[in-house]
């Protein structure tokens, strides 16, 4: 992950996510967002206020928010999470 802050990206800043394959041109690292719920337009935004390209390794998570007991039956309610790590190219003419 890099030191620092780097210069933020337009609003609109086209930002790709890979969850299963990782990009073929080089980049490096900027950090790991984690979001309590799945927004995927939220998780472009911070990658663009990070001064990101794209989002590899980008995950849904579900977790239990919590559960109430109605009669005999325990009823649990979930709710998805979304992460990823920031990445920026390193070159400007490779971007996939």
């Amino acid at each position: 992950m890099l030191p620092g802050k780097l210069t933020s990206k337009s609003s609109d800043h086209p930002i790709q996510f890979f969850s299963t394959q990782t990009p073929n041109c080089p980049y490096e690292e900027i950090a790991m967002v984690s979001l309590s719920r799945n927004k995927a337009n939220k998780l472009r935004n911070i990658a663009r206020e990070m001064g990101g390209d794209a989002v590899v390794n980008v995950r849904i998570s579900g977790y239990s928010t919590g559960a109430v007991l109605v009669g005999n039956a325990v009823i649990k309610t979930y709710r998805n999470g979304l992460s990823g790590i920031v990445i920026r190219w390193l070159h400007e003419d490779c971007k996939e």
